[in-house]
């Protein structure tokens, strides 16, 4: 019996001088990859990353009608989105977007989805966008210059909130519900507002369209 209890007591005191395994510490939630994603359910739960493009040329609006009014105010710059429709179809007329942000080298920018493109600021800060509706005129989209700075009527211009949701990460919501139509979250982009054709400066575009609900 003393021989037993000798053993136990020995057992117990190794045990205890022997290192503990350290527990798992909770895993935090995943940062997103830079980008701009559809929220497709409150609070985050699903996410869907939009393609960010570049818009194709610049073009001369209302020409004919300054011409006809005598008025060189009614003539303005348009960028121009090519395709008539975005791919991204939705028919929440108030969708909430996840803007994902980080530093990124410039050496770096075309292979982590920056397209090379050295101009308008990348679309992954909402600082820097501008929602925009675009007009539909055949197989194309576009939109005024002057809508990104506000000087257009809220035909075109359509101001959202921003809320931080984590490190680099802001939800986005349009402040009022969206009529049916084609939008897209426009860069703000420096240069000439009224260089024309391929070779001016190209804004960075994340487009989407709310439909008609069926409801």
């Amino acid at each position: 019996m003393t021989m037993v209890l000798a053993l136990a007591f020995m057992s117990a005191a190794l045990q205890s001088a022997a290192p503990q395994t350290a527990q798992p510490e909770a895993v935090p939630a995943a940062e997103c990859a830079p980008g701009v994603y559809l929220l497709t359910q409150a609070n985050g739960g699903e996410r869907r990353l939009l393609t960010e493009r570049t818009t194709s040329h610049r073009r001369m609006g209302n020409v004919l009608k300054g011409m006809l009014f005598g008025g060189f105010s009614n003539i303005e710059s348009r960028a121009v989105v090519e395709g008539a429709r975005a791919e991204t179809r939705l028919t929440n007329r108030r969708p909430a977007f996840l803007f994902c942000d980080a530093v990124i080298p410039e050496t770096a920018s075309a292979a982590a989805g920056g397209m090379g493109y050295v101009g308008g600021q990348r679309a992954t800060r909402p600082a820097n966008v501008r929602l925009v509706r675009f007009d539909v005129e055949n197989d194309r989209r576009d939109y005024p210059l002057s809508a990104l700075n506000g000087r257009k009527s809220a035909r075109y211009f359509f101001p959202f909130t921003v809320r931080n949701v984590g490190p680099g990460m802001r939800e986005v919501t349009p402040i009022a519900e969206l009529p049916p139509g084609e939008y897209g979250f426009v860069s703000l982009t420096k240069g000439d507002e009224f260089a024309l054709g391929d070779d001016a400066p190209k804004d960075r575009v994340i487009d989407f369209a709310v439909d008609v609900s069926a409801d």
